[in-house]
């Protein structure tokens, strides 16, 4: 089992500019500091805040030799998954990930369970429950 580091990094590193952080008019003017006409960088939001993506890959209304550079002056990785575990039979995710800068941050899902019931006037209405297991807490 690996050791638990809770030291903060030596070094704090400022984390990357990224899409979400500019405006419509930084966004243009950082497309053009690229030498990159400014609707690029409309294309890529479309990209991101519309079809939820940041694969390259699928930006096919952008050139092949254009994708990585946009995508490396505009959405740089944040965060890495690195260890993702489901417990509980399923009822509890548990997700390691790493930061732009090393630091790595543990996430614990609890997966909500639908269940429904009836009310005074027996409509059926569905309410979701949250449950974690806490055994497996300690497994990861």
């Amino acid at each position: 089992m690996a050791e638990l580091i809770f030291d903060a990094p030596a070094v704090k590193k400022k984390s990357p500019i990224h899409l979400a952080d500019l405006t419509v008019a930084e966004r243009k003017a950082r497309a053009e500091e690229l030498g990159l006409p400014a609707f690029r960088a409309n294309q890529l939001a479309v990209h991101f805040f519309t079809h939820h993506s940041d694969d390259m890959e699928s930006f096919t209304d952008i050139p092949k030799e254009l994708r990585a550079p946009l995508t490396d002056a505009f959405l740089p990785k944040l965060l890495t998954l690195v260890r993702s575990v489901t417990c509980d039979g399923g009822k509890t995710r548990k997700d390691l990930w790493r930061l732009h800068d090393g630091v790595l941050v543990e996430c614990v899902i609890p997966i909500a369970q639908l269940f429904a019931y009836h009310h005074k006037q027996d409509v059926e209405c569905s309410v979701h429950f949250a449950q974690l297991g806490r055994q497996d807490l300690l497994e990861i």
